[in-house]
C-alpha cells in the first residue's frame, strides 16, 4: 500500500473513527428482571446482555472497573488524544461520549500515574530556592506547588485559556459559539495533552517538550477549523493573555503580602499596574473577538 494511501486512510480514521450497527443482534434473556429483549442491554433493567457466569475475565474486568479501564476507554482516549487531539474533543463536546472516557477522570489518572513515576525517578520534592528569596516567595511557592502537584498544576493552568479560547474562537468554521461549560471540557482534554508531552519530555527526551506548541497547533487546527494562520495568530494571542493574567495574579498575591498599610504610593502604583494589564487583556479579546466575528460574518456571505 502506498503512503498517500496509508495517509488516506489516516485522515478518515481521524475525522470518523466510530462505526456502529444494528444488524445481528441476537434475542436475549436477562438474568435479573427475566425480560426477552434484543440489544445490548435489557430496556427495562438496563443490565447489560454479556453478564453470564462468573469468570476470571469477569474478576479481571472489576479490577479494571476500577480505573475505568473495563471497555479500554481510558487507554483508548489516550491514544485518540496523541493521534487526533481535536476531532476527540469534539466528539465529546458534540455528544458522542460513548467510547471516550471522563476528561477529569482522565486527567487525574495521567497526574497520578506521572507523580508516581517522578517520585520514583526523583524521590526527593522538587524546591526551588533564589539568593533573594524575601522578594520571590511568593512566586517560588506557587511554582514549588505547581512542579510537586502536576494534576492540579496544570488544571489551574489550561483554566486561563478558557475565556480567551471562548472569546477568540467564538466564531470559527467548526463548533462555533461552544460555550464556557464545553470550554472547560475542552482544557481538561488540553491538559491531559499537555501532562503527557512534559511526561514523555523527563523520560524519553527533552527535546520532547516542543510537542507541547505542535499538539497546541494541531489540536486547535482540528477542532476550530481556521487554517494555519488563522489558528497559530489566535493561539499566540491566547498565550500572551495566559501571560499577563498569571503576570496580575503574582502581583496581586504579591502586593497583599508586602504592604500592610492603605493606602501607600507603592499600593496605588500596583494597583493603577493592575489595572493597566486588566485593560490590555480586555483590549486584546475584544478586538480578537471582533475580528473573528466579522471573519465569520465575511465567510457566511462568500457562501450564500
Amino acid at each position: 500500500m502506498k503512503v498517500k494511501e496509508l495517509f488516506a486512510r489516516f485522515r478518515a480514521w481521524q475525522t470518523s473513527p466510530f462505526h456502529y450497527s444494528d444488524e445481528g443482534l441476537e434475542e436475549h434473556h436477562c438474568a435479573n428482571c427475566n425480560h426477552t429483549y434484543t440489544g445490548n442491554y435489557c430496556p427495562v433493567c438496563g443490565q447489560a446482555a454479556d453478564v453470564g457466569r462468573i469468570t476470571w475475565q469477569s474478576v479481571w474486568k472489576n479490577v479494571l472497573s476500577v480505573w475505568g479501564m473495563e471497555s479500554k476507554s481510558l487507554v483508548y482516549s489516550l491514544w485518540q488524544l496523541l493521534w487526533r487531539p481535536g476531532y476527540l474533543i469534539s466528539d465529546y463536546i458534540n455528544g458522542h461520549r460513548q467510547q471516550s472516557y471522563s476528561p477529569t477522570s482522565m486527567l487525574f489518572i495521567v497526574a497520578l500515574f506521572y507523580a508516581i513515576v517522578t517520585k520514583w525517578i526523583n524521590p526527593a520534592p522538587i524546591d526551588i530556592v533564589a539568593e533573594d528569596e524575601d522578594d520571590l516567595i511568593i512566586l517560588l511557592n506557587a511554582i514549588n506547588w505547581l512542579i510537586n502537584n502536576p494534576g492540579w498544576g496544570i488544571m489551574t493552568i489550561t483554566m486561563f485559556f478558557i475565556i480567551p479560547t471562548w472569546a477568540l474562537f467564538r466564531f470559527s468554521p467548526r463548533n462555533n459559539h461552544h460555550t464556557l461549560p464545553q470550554g472547560a471540557f475542552i482544557q481538561l482534554f488540553m491538559g491531559t495533552l499537555l501532562l503527557m508531552c512534559i511526561f514523555f519530555s523527563e523520560i524519553i527526551s527533552n527535546y520532547l517538550k516542543w510537542l507541547i506548541p505542535i499538539y497546541y497547533y494541531i489540536a486547535y487546527r482540528q477542532l476550530f477549523g481556521y487554517r494555519f494562520w488563522g489558528t497559530a495568530w489566535r493561539l499566540l494571542l491566547i498565550v500572551n493573555i495566559w501571560f499577563l493574567a498569571i503576570l496580575i495574579l503574582i502581583s496581586m498575591a504579591i502586593l497583599f503580602e508586602r504592604i500592610s498599610t492603605y493606602p501607600t504610593p507603592e499600593f496605588i502604583g500596583f494597583l493603577v499596574f493592575e489595572l493597566v494589564l486588566l485593560l490590555f487583556i480586555f483590549i486584546i479579546l475584544f478586538i480578537g473577538y471582533r475580528i473573528s466575528k466579522k471573519t465569520s460574518q465575511a465567510r457566511t456571505n462568500a457562501t450564500c
